[in-house]
Parts: C-alpha cells; structure tokens; sequence
C-alpha cells in the first residue's frame, strides 16, 4: 500500500521582545564586523598603509564605535563630519 507523503508543519518560535533585541544585536555586529574587516582590507590594498597606520585606524574606529554604542554620537553625525571635511556627500548613509 502506497502511503501519501505529507510535509511536516512547520512550528511557529516566539521570542520576547528582549531575547529578539539579543538577536537582532548579534546579528548586526557580526555583519558590522565583516563590513569593517572587509574595508580596512581594501584600505590596506589600496593605500598601501603599514601596520602601524592600520593599528591607528583600527583604534580610531572603534573609539568612534565606542562613541555611537553610547549614544554620544549618531551615524548622522559622523557623515555630517566626513562631508565637511572632504566634501563628500554619502547619501543614504
């Protein structure tokens, strides 16, 4: 006899608002993390930097992390700062 093969349910996850917030953290620091690993090796390439000067950058960014996990800066502001002194816009940013 032929048995009609049926797919499992699929079984609904709840999370709490917190552990959904733990979430959506770890998620973005592991994306954020890649990006800036991604960048400072193009920096690297591009630049021809030593490691004395990426050690520099390196500190320097996550002193301006530091400075946006705390709320003493926005995202906003950092772009506002980079269009100032270079004049480059970075729209969407």
């Amino acid at each position: 006899m032929n048995r009609v093969k049926t797919k499992p349910k699929k079984r609904k996850i709840t999370l709490g608002d917190t552990e959904l917030n733990k979430l959506k953290r770890d998620i973005t620091k592991t994306a954020t993390d890649k990006a800036c690993l991604i960048v400072l090796a193009a920096m690297v390439d591009e630049l021809h930097i030593d490691d004395t000067q990426l050690c520099s950058v390196m500190e320097r960014t996550d002193r301006y992390a530091g400075y946006i996990d705390n709320h003493k800066a926005k995202m906003e502001d950092i772009r506002k700062t980079i269009q100032s002194g270079t004049g480059i816009r970075l729209e969407g940013w």
